[in-house]
């Protein structure tokens, strides 16, 4: 092959990829706010497939039963009502929380440590861009580590990684 063909069809395939997700992200602004809170509770837990298909789904009612056929929907229902709210309106951890409300809160941990009654999970990103954005399990300047005991939140903290700490912001 040609090196000029590769470059057309990684421009190509950049170009695909940018207007699919802006497809996705005009869906998800034609949601109502409830269903756009739901939405990003339930994408948590969704593949990436699962959550353009639910997006593209014609009416509220086919995009719940499309929920509910996952099982996502039970996941949120089943929360307290403080867990629920926490979630829902994108807040911020609590002392207290179930494991499963920080679940639909932030995901999955990027990585957990300790024994199941005594975990740790860690985010890459601060506590903040985590309720914004939900995780992402990429390099970042802030760790952010929870303590879960007997699943439920004990405690987090955000710290600054070493390659943040270099002068300048270049990694050491």
């Amino acid at each position: 092959m040609r090196p000029g063909f590769l470059a057309v069809a990684g421009s190509l395939l950049l170009a695909l990829s940018v207007l699919a997700g802006c497809a996705m992200q005009q869906a998800y602004n034609q949601l109502p706010p409830e269903e756009q809170a739901r939405f990003r509770a339930y994408s948590r837990l969704m593949s990436s497939r699962q959550s353009r298909t639910y997006l593209h789904l014609a009416s509220a009612a086919e995009r719940a039963a499309f929920a509910q056929q996952l099982g996502v929907s039970d996941e949120l229902d089943s929360l307290s009502e403080a867990d629920r709210t926490a979630v829902l309106l994108q807040g911020q951890p609590f002392q207290g929380m179930s494991a499963q409300a920080l679940r639909l809160l932030w995901g999955m941990p990027c990585w957990e440590w300790g024994p199941e009654a005594f975990q740790r999970w860690f985010y890459y990103g601060n506590a903040f861009t985590l309720a914004r954005l939900g995780w992402h399990c990429r390099g970042d300047s802030t760790i952010t580590e929870v303590a879960l005991e007997n699943n439920q939140v004990r405690w987090w903290r955000s710290r600054l990684t070493e390659r943040s700490r270099a002068p300048f912001g270049r990694p050491r």
